[in-house]
């Protein structure tokens, strides 16, 4: 029945689904052109690849996505038992705040007792760069 349907609409010009040629289809490559794959992708990769820009990722943004960052943002939730220190809030969408800008005080961005864990609301209303104007 579907199969009718589908025909019908193709046939009328208007195709729903474009399926490719190997669908649902398993061990279409051999194992000696899938170690060919590999080799070939492993020469794209840093400085060879296409999308390389000469290593423009800013230092924050490498920082933010470091091991390290993601141990000390872990650590401040663990402490704070994954609850909002505002509003009381467990668990949810919860952020780790630094207390001491991450900017300003590089010392400080990963030592557990410059962070705090906010939910995203009460995050932007206590965060000065992201404060949300009162409605009154």
């Amino acid at each position: 029945m579907q199969e009718q349907i589908l025909k019908s609409k193709y046939d009328n010009g208007l195709k729903t689904h474009s399926w490719s040629w190997n669908r649902g289809k398993k061990n279409i490559y051999s194992k000696e052109t899938l170690k060919k794959m590999s080799k070939s992708a492993s020469k794209r990769i840093g400085e060879k690849g296409s999308n390389w820009r000469g290593g423009k990722t800013p230092e924050l943004i490498l920082l933010r996505a470091s091991a390290k960052y993601k141990v000390w943002r872990n650590m401040v939730f663990l402490r704070d038992d994954f609850t909002c220190q505002d509003c009381g809030v467990v668990g949810g969408n919860l952020e780790a705040h630094h207390i001491k800008p991450f900017a300003l005080f590089p010392e400080l961005r990963f030592r557990i007792d410059n962070g705090i864990t906010y939910c995203i609301k009460c995050h932007a209303k206590n965060d000065l760069r992201r404060r949300i104007p009162n409605d009154s």
